[in-house]
Parts: C-alpha cells; structure tokens; sequence
C-alpha cells in the first residue's frame, strides 16, 4: 500500500522548518481558532522566518482576523501590506478589508470571495 504524504494548503513552503517552529505554527492556528489572541502570539513571537509569518498571515485572512493579520504582515517586515491594512478601514465590510490584505499576500482567489461575500462587486471589478 502506498500512502502519499501531501502537506495541508496552509502549510505550504514550511516543510523544511525545525519542529519547534512546527509546534509554534500548530500551536498559533489551535489558539487562532479557539479566540485566545495572547497564546497565539507568545506561541510564534519569536519566529523570525517571513515563509512561516507569511504562511500565518494567510491563515489570518481565511480565519478572518485581521487584527492578527497586521502583527504577522508586520513581523513580515511587509510594509506595503501592512499600510493596506490600516487604508483599509474606511471600508465597512471586514470581508472588503480582508480581499485588500488577501490580495497582497497573492491570495487572488480568496479575495473575490471575500468580494463576492459582502457584496462589493465595485471592488471584484476593479480586482478584475
């Protein structure tokens, strides 16, 4: 029997990374998931690789915490993401302000969901 081994969307570009770092990402997505903001930042704080800040930062737009989303682009060192982000709060809708950060992590597709999720097709067209 063969099993193949593919790794989880999320964790994408992240094979090569020592197992502390392994156990500080799950640990950030469970304590992400949960609502516990302060455990999931301690847990990867001191993280200095941008693949797995980046890898976070996605899984922030998908969980819808933009609030996380600015630390990670922030420890990113992505300053043209993290300035989206507080252009972004003219904007009503947080699934409008997710697209705008979702579209600089490369996240095209997500970002017309998040349009077509709240209704700004203004917004899906200008992505188009």
């Amino acid at each position: 029997m063969i099993i193949l081994r593919r790794p989880m969307k999320d964790f994408i570009g992240l094979e090569n990374v020592d197992e502390a770092t392994k156990k500080a990402i799950m640990n950030f997505s469970f304590y992400l998931t949960v609502g516990n903001m302060d455990e999931a930042y301690n847990s990867v704080r001191n993280i200095k690789n941008n693949t797995v800040w980046q890898n976070m930062a996605q899984m922030c737009v998908k969980t819808k915490r933009l609030d996380v989303a600015q630390v990670c682009l922030g420890n990113m060192r992505f300053a043209r993401g993290a300035r989206v982000v507080r252009e972004t709060e003219k904007e009503r809708e947080i699934e409008a302000r997710l697209a705008m950060v979702a579209i600089q992590l490369n996240m095209i597709d997500d970002a017309k969901d998040l349009y077509k999720e709240c209704g700004r097709y203004d917004l899906l067209c200008k992505l188009h």
